[in-house]
């Protein structure tokens, strides 16, 4: 199985109860249908935390961090895993993600790795999450279009996701939905033929 790390940069006790929270509850409606499966997220421990914000800070560019992230797991414990982030807007994660993706106002994700910086909002850490769990955006600001642009009025991945626009369960697209299952369910059978 490969693992889903998330963890704090640059926050109090809140923001770090505020993304476990957030997280759980998530692990919890990934159990539902329509999805239906057992995905669990795992809290970055203190001294790895360290070490991973010292290896990505380093790096110039979004997409480098993500490289450096699945380095050091693999190098450190021989398996890649994800890493979602929560970051004040005045961290240089932040900075390094607006860099790399000027559009992304609220977080972005670019592989295995996602960074939020709207701290209140936890429908913007499941939308990037689900990046890193295969999902699709489903909006092309390229062409002006906030979405969504999917069958589901409701889709989690469009650009402004919050409970207002998303609501609750399930809001997750046909298409998505698919794209999810398929990612889970091959990083569980990977393990299971180990």
């Amino acid at each position: 199985m490969r693992k889903t790390f998330f963890c704090c940069i640059d926050l109090d006790e809140r923001g770090d109860g505020f993304l476990q929270k957030s997280m759980e509850e998530f692990s919890r409606l990934l159990s539902l249908p329509p999805i239906q499966i057992d995905y669990k997220f795992e809290p970055l421990s203190a001294n790895l935390k360290e070490e991973v914000v010292s290896v990505i800070e380093s790096k110039p560019d979004i997409g480098n961090c993500s490289n450096a992230v699945q380095y050091y797991f693999y190098n450190k414990f021989g398996y890649s895993a994800n890493l979602v982030v929560l970051c004040p807007p005045d961290s240089a994660l932040h900075a390094i993600a607006l860099q790399s993706y000027p559009s992304a106002l609220w977080g972005i994700s670019n592989a295995g790795l996602a960074v939020i910086y709207n701290l209140d909002n936890k429908y913007v850490v499941w939308h990037e999450t689900l990046h890193i769990l295969g999902a699709d955006d489903c909006y092309d600001l390229d062409k002006g279009n906030r979405g969504p642009n999917c069958e589901l009025n409701n889709c989690i991945m469009q650009y402004e996701a919050t409970k207002e626009n998303v609501g609750t369960w399930p809001f997750l697209c046909k298409k998505n939905i698919s794209l999810v299952k398929s990612r889970i369910n091959k990083w569980q059978n990977a393990i299971r033929s180990n």
